[in-house]
C-alpha cells in the first residue's frame, strides 16, 4: 500500500511539473527600484509640496526637458537627464501630514508594462485641517516606452 502511494505521488508530481508554465509563459514582476532616483537625489528636499503639475490627470510621464519646463512648476527645478530617465509625477491627497514617499518600481515581462507602488510616510500625529495635495515624483529608467502603468498607494498607519 505504501509503495502504491509513493508511485501515485510521483505520477502527480511529474504531471504537475509537465503542466507548469515555462519561463516564457510565466509572467513575474521584476523589482527594478534600485534603478530609480527621487527628486531628493537631485537636491529637491521640498518637492512633495512645491513641485506642482499642470494637468488634469492623476499622474504624468514626462520624457523631455521641454515638457518638464512646461508642465512642472515649483521652487526646485533641476535639470534632468531625460536620455537616462523618465519622470513620473502625480499627486496624492491626504489630511495627514506626509513627510516623504517611498517607492517600489516593477517591470513586467509583458511588453512595456510597469507598476509603481507608492508608500506615503506620515509625520507623527500631525493632521491638516483640510486635505492637502502632495506631489510624488520618481525618475525611472528611460529604457522603454511605458505603454501601461499602474500606480498604487499603500497606506501604512
Amino acid at each position: 500500500m505504501m509503495k502504491l502511494i509513493k508511485i501515485f505521488s510521483l505520477i502527480i508530481l511529474i504531471v504537475g511539473l509537465s503542466f507548469g508554465c515555462s519561463e516564457e509563459d510565466c509572467c513575474v514582476n521584476t523589482d527594478i527600484s534600485s534603478l530609480t532616483k527621487t527628486m531628493s537625489d537631485l537636491g529637491c528636499t521640498d518637492a512633495s509640496t512645491n513641485m506642482v503639475i499642470s494637468a488634469d490627470k492623476a499622474y504624468l510621464i514626462i520624457t523631455s526637458q521641454d515638457d518638464y519646463d512646461a508642465l512642472v512648476t515649483g521652487t526646485c527645478h533641476p535639470e534632468i537627464d531625460f536620455s537616462q530617465y523618465q519622470l513620473i509625477i502625480g499627486y496624492f491627497g491626504s489630511q495627514k501630514k506626509v513627510s516623504s514617499f517611498n517607492y517600489k518600481y516593477y517591470m513586467s515581462c509583458e511588453s512595456n508594462f510597469y507598476k509603481l507602488s507608492i508608500f506615503p510616510e506620515y509625520s507623527a500625529s500631525e493632521e491638516n485641517i483640510e486635505t492637502i495635495l502632495y506631489y510624488y515624483q520618481i525618475l525611472v529608467p528611460n529604457d522603454k516606452t511605458i505603454d501601461f502603468l499602474i500606480v498604487s498607494f499603500t497606506i501604512v498607519r
